[in-house]
């Protein structure tokens, strides 16, 4: 029997095909506007997903956060790019300047936090990022059945998490994304799954 390398558990925890799903979001990332010569801030980078797409454009500036530390070492590790970062971070704030980021990532981020905590980050996020800048935030949508089948009912989520297999799946409502960019003032255009599995919320400062 086969059993598990680091490589399979790094690659297993980001969800789905590691490369497959990578390229996947590497060409919405460029329907949104990546430039070569962006910085990009990737929240939420797990083992490089993301990443991995992206590292052979070479004028890229990167930044990749993460709150487990294995999963960043993988990451760096894997990338091999010695100019960009990869950092561990605690809380819900992004190790970054004002007004420094083109595009701030956040795939998969979202579903796992609560409102209050999603709202935090994505106010920070805003802070870090340049005027004309982006940021790209998928969510589950409550609109979409396979998304509340994907979350699961409440019940069988928190005995889950009390057993240690799984973690917290959260459903956000469009309204709730327009109501975040309202309140922050930014403009907000929502879109469907396309493949990348979550509907997406594509905002610009």
């Amino acid at each position: 029997m086969r059993t598990s390398t680091a490589d399979d558990v790094a690659r297993q925890a980001v969800g789905g095909d590691f490369e497959e799903m990578g390229q996947l979001q590497y060409a919405v990332l460029r329907k949104i506007g990546l430039r070569d010569d962006d910085y990009v801030i990737d929240v939420g980078c797990g083992s490089g997903r993301t990443a991995c797409a992206l590292r052979d454009i070479g004028t890229l500036r990167y930044l990749g956060i993460d709150v487990v530390p294995e999963l960043i070492a993988y990451a760096r590790q894997t990338i091999a790019r010695p100019d960009w970062t990869f950092a561990v971070v605690e809380g819900l704030t992004i190790p970054e300047r004002d007004a420094q980021a083109d595009l701030v990532v956040m795939f998969s981020v979202l579903t796992h936090l609560t409102r209050r905590e999603g709202w935090k980050y994505l106010s920070d996020a805003v802070r870090v990022l340049k005027p004309g800048g982006r940021i790209i935030a998928s969510f589950l949508d409550t609109e979409l059945q396979h998304h509340k089948g994907a979350a699961g009912h409440w019940f069988t989520q928190m005995r889950e998490r009390l057993l240690g297999r799984s973690v917290r799946n959260q459903l956000l409502r469009k309204d709730d994304m327009r109501s975040w960019a309202n309140k922050l003032n930014v403009r907000i255009e929502l879109s469907g799954p396309e493949g990348i599995g979550q509907s997406y919320a594509v905002i610009t400062k």
